[in-house]
């Protein structure tokens, strides 16, 4: 779903080079700090691409961007597709001369865990998701992560993870829709002006991104009300939303306390600076 590569400036002034690979897109974004995105370029996912390939593409963009390869410090990588962990360590270790840390490799700690069955099943993207959402939030959180599939998670006020439950994402739902008609046309995914639709396209933009509406909104209600009479709690959940979908329902529903599209990348600066922190 998503790897993410950091990066410590020389000289006191921390920046991150997060690099967000999905099933379609590879993203690559610098930051100034949590949050505070500097320069972000995406890339078609290609699970063949070369250590050189990387080079090729990356080393022009952090020029242009006014950084030079020596004034990074520290590498760490999460990934939910390892056959591409060891072409990304010998790109950073070939044009960096740096060694690239792994979430999930026994060099890297987690400040959370996740208490639910099969835990080894819940991938580090999450995990790393939890971490930012907790330093946010010292509280219990419902976490909505728009991406490929879309995740509830909730997590107790230590971002220990308690279980959830996962939908397909609003985008795999759109192609689902034309693949399975032959006369459908490809459906991007995009906020329609209104629910009615007057022709194939417009009533197909309306029932996949307003049934998504529907889907995520009842999705949550019910993961609320079991939540807490399960646990016999009176106080709600505090719901964040992030993921890069995120921002297309940030005007159309109330169900969300706050929007986060880079809660991820909060997540990696933390267990970053924890890593640090520890060698101290």
């Amino acid at each position: 779903m998503e790897w993410l590569i950091f990066f410590y400036l020389k000289g006191g002034v921390k920046m991150l080079f997060a690099i967000d690979a999905g099933n379609t897109n590879t993203t690559f974004a610098i930051l100034a700090e949590p949050g505070m995105v500097r320069h972000k370029w995406r890339l078609q996912n290609n699970a063949l691409r070369t250590e050189d390939e990387y080079a090729g593409v990356l080393l022009p963009l952090i020029t242009e961007a006014s950084l030079e390869r020596s004034d990074f410090k520290g590498f760490l990588l999460c990934s939910v597709v390892p056959g591409v962990n060891q072409i990304l360590k010998n790109f950073i270790q070939r044009y960096f001369n740096e060694t690239l840390y792994v979430i999930g490799e026994k060099d890297v700690d987690l400040p959370v865990t996740s208490l639910v069955d099969r835990k080894e099943a819940v991938g580090d993207d999450r995990l790393v998701n939890f971490v930012g959402a907790n330093r946010r939030f010292k509280e219990s959180l419902l976490v909505v992560d728009f991406g490929t599939a879309t995740t509830f998670d909730f997590i107790d006020e230590n971002g220990n993870h308690l279980g959830g439950c996962i939908a397909p994402g609003a985008s795999v739902t759109a192609h689902a829709l034309s693949e399975a008609g032959a006369l459908l046309p490809k459906l991007p995914l995009s906020k329609p002006e209104q629910v009615i639709g007057t022709w194939t396209i417009p009533q197909m933009q309306s029932g996949v991104f307003w049934g998504y509406v529907g889907l995520f909104e009842g999705l949550i209600q019910r993961l609320l009300d079991e939540f807490m009479t399960t646990r016999g709690l009176t106080k709600r959940p505090r719901v964040i939303a992030t993921g890069g979908l995120s921002s297309l329902f940030k005007d159309v529903t109330d169900v969300f306390d706050g929007i986060f599209p880079d809660l991820i990348l909060e997540g990696l600066w933390h267990v970053y600076t924890g890593m640090n922190a520890q060698k101290e």
